[in-house]
């Protein structure tokens, strides 16, 4: 909510990775009627109204639950413009996605140069797991999936790159290497 010269959040973020050493939030807040208006803010960590609560997880990652309690936002720290914030972090989104994906590929050429390798000296039956023609052709769809999945992934990140439309591209590769990997 706007108030004058600067704008008052309220809020919950669960799941920021290293939140709980973060020196700014980059803050997407409502600051109109429509879903659509949405604002950008960069939000300094130390900003009174602001509670970070480490996150437990099962895999040990580095998460905070955030809470803004009126938090106080000077005018000047709006990213772009009111109410036009979207338009920035769905570029973002984007970006990460398609980067993502070329993660992805690179995890799964690393488990399919493991898988190989373990079927190669694995022995069952008094021969090498390898030279069973099913463990052959499941090794072959790996290698497969994964030239489709770097084919998609590349796609979308040259689009993107260009300049050129790329949701679709981008949306191809997410399911494409998600599955490969």
């Amino acid at each position: 909510q706007s108030k004058g010269d600067h704008y008052i959040l309220n809020g919950t973020k669960l799941f920021v990775e290293y939140g709980h050493v973060a020196d700014f939030f980059l803050c997407l807040a409502r600051t109109g009627p429509e879903m659509t208006d949405v604002t950008l803010f960069l939000v300094p960590g130390t900003n009174p109204g602001i509670k970070m609560t480490p996150l437990y997880t099962m895999g040990g990652d580095k998460q905070a639950e955030i809470r803004f309690d009126d938090v106080a936002v000077p005018a000047p720290n709006i990213v772009g413009k009111v109410n036009e914030g979207w338009g920035t972090i769905q570029k973002v989104l984007d970006t990460a996605t398609a980067l993502l994906c070329m993660q992805m590929v690179g995890m799964s050429e690393k488990i399919l140069e493991r898988t190989t390798e373990y079927v190669k000296t694995r022995i069952q039956f008094g021969r090498p797991l390898g030279s069973f023609q099913a463990v052959q052709h499941q090794c072959a769809d790996m290698a497969i999936n994964i030239d489709g999945a770097r084919l998609a992934a590349q796609e979308a990140v040259s689009r993107l790159t260009k300049g050129l439309p790329s949701r679709k591209e981008i949306s191809i590769a997410k399911a494409f290497c998600s599955k490969a990997c």
